[in-house]
């Protein structure tokens, strides 16, 4: 598997104003016939906030509410509006939208180190036996964008993405068969999102670990929370004496997900999610909490996330 550094040819975007405090924009893309856009990729202007629509076209993203969303369809700007405008229409109809086009590896990825190419067969989950759990975040290939130590917004159609959790490698093809790894060190961030909008961002933070990235579960000005997300490859153990039997017959991945939080740029410290963690890690009064408290009484990544948001007033 080669490792390379992103040169995107198709769209950079560089920011030139600072970002502003940012609401949420929720919409839908549709063309002239009012048909769902699929997968347009939508950015805010003058953040690194991007986002790609889902398979119907609509999508949800974090914008200053004064500044402008720029809707690009296969590396192709079609439409700047508002960002208050959430729903968009594109003067555009079916037929004459541009069409996709394979990524090509000239001019994108350049070489860092080791030539080696890996080849997989159909889908990144392909499993020549049974095997219990996963070793990609995904079990099929995602968009995404990255965002450079410029805090400029790199994105191409033709590029899928998937995160390996046993090596720590962010791993990305152009044809879904031959794939190469990216460079750690040479992005701030990178962002994949499967068909349904869901969102996965991503980020290598050495201080946790020099060899995985992390997920970027939330991110404040002030406090941020990362999770490890590692598992090891345990092979089958079956044993049996023809009376009684032990272990498992399958090989299986196991995952074990650790949490870190970051504040004011110190040293990342271990977090536990239970709430009298999450209350002193925060330095919270319970009253603070009560106030704080996310929507959903379920803490996981997204409760995090919402309580980072709160805490900082967004």
């Amino acid at each position: 598997m080669k490792t390379s550094i992103i040169l995107f040819s198709g769209l950079l975007i560089s920011l030139s104003a600072a970002a502003q405090k940012s609401v949420l924009v929720k919409g839908n893309i549709v063309d002239k016939q009012s048909q769902g856009v699929p997968y347009a990729f939508v950015r805010s202007i003058g953040s690194t906030n991007a986002v790609y629509a889902d398979s119907t076209g609509a999508f949800s993203i974090k914008a200053d509410p004064s500044s402008k969303l720029q809707v690009s369809v296969n590396n192709q700007v079609v439409k700047t509006v508002p960002a208050n405008q959430g729903n968009i229409t594109l003067d555009i109809d079916a037929s004459a939208l541009p069409k996709a086009s394979a990524g090509s590896d000239k001019g994108i990825f350049s070489v860092h180190k080791d030539a080696a190419t890996t080849r997989f067969a159909g889908v990144i989950s392909t499993q020549s036996k049974e095997v219990k759990g996963k070793r990609f975040v995904s079990e099929n290939w995602l968009r995404g964008y990255v965002v450079d130590k410029q805090d400029s917004v790199l994105s191409d159609a033709g590029y899928y993405f998937n995160y390996d959790m046993l090596d720590g490698d962010m791993v990305y093809t152009t044809d879904k068969n031959n794939v190469s790894k990216i460079a750690k060190d040479e992005y701030k961030k990178i962002v994949l999102f499967d068909n349904a909008g869901k969102q996965y961002a991503f980020a290598y933070v050495p201080s946790i670990d020099n060899s995985h990235f992390v997920m970027v579960v939330a991110d404040g000005k002030k406090y941020k929370v990362y999770k490890k997300m590692y598992v090891k490859f345990v092979k089958a153990t079956f044993q049996t004496n023809g009376i009684a039997s032990t272990g498992n017959n399958y090989d299986e991945y196991q995952e074990d997900d650790t949490y870190f939080l970051v504040k004011d740029g110190a040293a990342p410290l271990k977090l536990n999610l239970k709430k009298k963690a999450l209350k002193e890690a925060f330095g919270l009064t319970d009253d603070q909490l009560n106030k704080y408290m996310p929507s959903s009484n379920k803490i996981d990544d997204a409760y995090v996330d919402e309580l980072v948001a709160k805490i900082e007033g967004n």
